[in-house]
């Protein structure tokens, strides 16, 4: 069963504004989330964009709807919170970006061919709910990549987890993510968490057929993230390496 994380709500779109759009920015610019956008680039490598029609549900800041915009999509980005579209209508201004609740998409049947989810299951109450609504606006065949937070991973369990943020903490990137949740205080908006095969199982009931998927921490040293990324690891550790997962489906027909 999903992880349901204490005093998860309904977050409201105040629940993401200035604060949350500051820290987001910096923790990309300060290269904290330099892993997850390699292994996003690394999965949309060889996916058909170049003048295709691309949702971002949950855009977020726009960072991943600026790589789709650079490689040719024509692209949609749909958020409910105002902060963080007016900074995704300046880091991707070509995109067409809506307001719009996730549960209730804003688009006709089968008009998209492909669409991102990224970082965006976690923060629902409902995520059948966008799930069904992106299977909906997809055509088949149509690839959908989605991440969220892996519960799986080593360091959410209970017992290591302290172990495993004492050894952090005497990493670099970690001290400076303590600096930048400092400057940007915004408290997490996280619902629940899930294991891989909750988020495989969610996207096969959804009309979903799964191509392929990964885990990988967000933040570890170059030495780390490559050894993590080697064949064997990928065969013995994929549900366990880290705490975000990927996973690359597409519409059944």
């Amino acid at each position: 069963m999903p992880i349901e994380l204490e005093g998860a709500r309904r977050f409201g779109a105040d629940d993401y504004g200035a604060s949350f759009v500051a820290g987001q920015r910096a923790r990309y610019a300060r290269g904290l989330y330099e892993s997850r956008v390699r292994w996003v680039q690394r999965y949309l490598e060889g996916l058909a964009l170049e003048e295709r029609r691309w949702l971002d549900a949950g855009v977020g800041i726009g960072v991943f709807a600026r790589e789709l915009a650079q490689r040719g999509a024509e692209v949609i980005g749909l958020d409910f919170a105002p902060a963080v579209l007016a900074e995704a209508r300046t880091e991707v201004p070509e995109a067409r970006l809506l307001r719009a609740d996730l549960e209730r998409l804003p688009l006709r049947t089968a008009t998209c061919d492909g669409a991102l989810a990224l970082d965006v299951l976690e923060h629902l109450v409902e995520p059948r709910l966008l799930l069904a609504e992106l299977a909906r606006v997809l055509r088949p065949g149509a690839p959908l990549l989605l991440s969220t937070d892996n519960a799986r991973t080593p360091s959410r369990w209970r017992g290591l987890r302290r172990v495993f943020h004492a050894v952090r903490r005497r990493g670099a990137s970690q001290r400076e993510l303590e600096r930048v949740r400092r400057e940007f205080p915004s408290p997490s908006n996280h619902v629940r968490l899930y294991a891989p095969s909750e988020v495989l199982q969610l996207l096969r009931v959804a009309g979903f057929r799964v191509r392929r998927w990964d885990s990988f921490p967000r933040q570890a040293s170059a030495w780390i993230a490559r050894a993590l990324e080697t064949p064997l690891a990928t065969a013995l550790l994929r549900g366990w390496r880290g705490g975000e997962l990927l996973v690359l489906a597409e519409r059944s027909a």
